[in-house]
């Protein structure tokens, strides 16, 4: 069973994944 404080934890970490993600292919575009 998933807690509120679990899944707030995931959605935390998701948003942190695809902030690294974006960050990167940003830097590779300005690279290019």
């Amino acid at each position: 069973m998933i807690t509120v404080f679990q899944a707030d934890f995931v959605l935390s970490v998701i948003a942190m994944a695809a902030r690294l993600v974006g960050g990167r292919k940003r830097l590779a575009a300005l690279a290019g």
